[in-house]
């Protein structure tokens, strides 16, 4: 693959407080335009495809086995829920 401008690594030491995830994990901050996409490894894009309002459209092009969710999708909401998913329960 051929890269196009700057690639992106993140350096831990330089991540402000403002750019760490919900799990203290450093994040890479972007700023992208409806049209404009993003690259992950080699095989995925994720492309900005509409803004309306508060909600942004996004597509993303991933191989099949690759399982794409929305995050909440991943988070249990009660102790009940985190049964059914097979997710060990926190005493």
């Amino acid at each position: 693959m051929r890269l196009m401008g700057l690639a992106y690594r993140i350096d831990c030491a330089s991540i402000a407080a403002s750019q760490l995830s919900m799990e203290g994990l450093p994040m890479l901050i972007l700023t992208r335009r409806p049209g404009e996409s993003i690259q992950v490894g080699e095989e995925i894009e994720i492309s900005v495809l509409e803004i309306r309002g508060n909600q942004v459209r996004l597509g993303i092009n991933a191989p099949a086995e690759v399982l794409v969710l929305r995050s909440e999708l991943l988070q249990p909401t009660s102790p009940a829920d985190a049964d059914q998913t097979g997710s060990p329960q926190q005493h």
